[in-house]
């Protein structure tokens, strides 16, 4: 394998979670498992690193990132300004091509239920964000996005052990996807952002359920995560 073949696998491993959160990444099993040298192979960790799903602590190695609360605020904050404006893009341009494939995701959408959202909910939630960036024919905005697309596939991965936030992303998706068959961007772009800050707030409810408390006597949360 080559060095790029190599961090894609190693990639591909880590947002499937073969590697979990948190997990060590040592670097004589990794040079060993892909028949590499030390240098190359942490040449690709810190390939790694700079896209955000792995972190390097001093004295203890390599670890994939552990997502906490904070972390997957800033993910969601950041989504909701690339892709609320390459929604709005990819309506305004109306791509005949574009228009077709989110036609076809949305009858695949449409058959997603119980029985397979947590597995398949995921794949085709990434496939209409990642048709929307492409429909925006943005570059600058595309190559903002790729960082955090990884960050944001790790959050999917939190997020695909609920059914409801599974759910209740398909719904926001059909609507979208009407919303830009419709010719409507204003539309379109204020259900991306509330999508995405339902989805966020769904994930910290359900998994980190610490980062809101109940308002105390002087009316003010614990932790004001909305005016953060």
């Amino acid at each position: 394998m080559t060095k790029n073949e190599i961090l894609n696998d190693l990639r591909e491993k880590i947002l499937t979670e073969v590697y979990e959160q948190g997990e060590s990444l040592i670097e004589r099993e990794l040079c060993e498992f892909y028949e590499i040298s030390r240098t190359p192979i942490r040449e690709i960790l810190w390939r790694l690193v700079l896209e955000g799903i792995v972190e390097q602590k001093p004295s203890r190695g390599f670890f994939v990132r552990k997502l906490g609360w904070e972390q997957i605020f800033d993910i969601f904050q950041a989504r909701e300004a690339i892709e609320g404006m390459a929604v709005r893009l990819t309506c305004q341009r109306g791509d005949v091509q574009i228009f077709e494939r989110l036609k076809a995701l949305r009858k695949r959408l449409f058959s997603l239920d119980d029985t397979n959202m947590a597995e398949e909910g995921p794949k085709a939630g990434r496939l209409f964000h990642e048709t929307v960036l492409e429909g925006s024919s943005n570059a600058l905005l595309k190559e903002i996005y790729q960082k955090v697309s990884y960050m944001a596939k790790m959050t999917s991965n939190i997020a695909r052990h609920s059914v409801s936030i599974e759910t209740l992303s398909r719904d926001y998706h059909v609507s979208i996807i009407d919303s830009i068959l419709s010719g409507d961007p204003d539309k379109s772009e204020f259900l991306m952002r509330e999508h995405l800050r339902t989805t966020c707030r769904g994930i910290l409810d359900t998994f980190y359920p610490q980062v809101f408390v109940p308002r105390g006597s002087n009316g003010k949360s614990g932790k004001e995560i909305e005016n953060r």
